[in-house]
C-alpha cells in the first residue's frame, strides 16, 4: 500500500476521516486498508480531491496502468464510497464515481468470438442459461483484465 507520505496534503484529512467513518460503519479493517490504498494511488495522480469530475474518474478507470495491481472493482468502489461519504459530509456537492458498471476495457474481438462459440457449445450441451451467464461473466471479466488469447 502506498504510504501517507505519497498522499497529497489536500487528501490526508478527508481520507483519514473517511477511513474512521467506514470502520465505524462496519467495514472490516482489511477492506478499509485496501480502499485506502486505492484512494492513495488516485490521490497521487489527482492532488485536488474536490475538483475531480466524472470524466476524470472515467478516464482513470479506463486506464488501469497507473493503479495496477488494484482490482478494477476495488478501485471503482473505493472512489465511489469515498465520494459518497464526501457528499454526505459536505466536502463535495457531487459524486463523480460510478456506482457500478463496467470499469474495464471492452471485450477484445478475439475474446468476443471465442465467448460466442463457447456459449453455442454450452447451449448445445444443454447447460442452464443461468450457469452460462455466470461463467460468461467471469470469462468476460478475465478477458478484459488480463492478456487476450493468442
Amino acid at each position: 500500500m502506498p504510504s501517507t507520505l505519497d498522499t497529497p496534503p489536500a487528501w490526508l484529512s478527508p481520507i483519514t476521516a473517511w477511513a474512521a467513518d467506514a470502520e465505524r460503519a462496519g467495514l472490516t479493517h482489511q477492506t478499509v486498508t485496501n480502499r485506502r490504498g486505492a484512494l492513495t494511488k488516485f490521490a497521487a495522480a489527482h492532488p485536488e480531491p474536490w475538483t475531480v469530475t466524472a470524466e476524470v474518474v472515467a478516464a482513470w478507470l479506463d486506464d488501469p496502468a497507473p493503479w495496477s495491481p488494484t482490482a478494477p472493482r476495488v478501485m471503482r468502489s473505493s472512489l465511489h464510497t469515498f465520494y459518497a461519504w464526501a457528499t454526505d459530509n459536505g466536502y463535495s456537492s457531487t459524486n463523480p464515481a460510478p456506482t457500478r458498471g463496467r470499469v474495464r476495457s471492452t471485450l477484445p474481438p478475439a475474446w468476443a468470438e471465442a465467448l460466442a462459440d463457447w456459449q453455442a457449445a454450452e447451449r448445445t450441451a444443454g447447460r442452464a442459461a443461468s450457469t452460462m451467464a455466470k461463467h460468461a461473466g467471469r470469462l468476460a471479466l478475465y478477458a478484459t483484465t488480463d492478456a487476450p488469447p493468442n
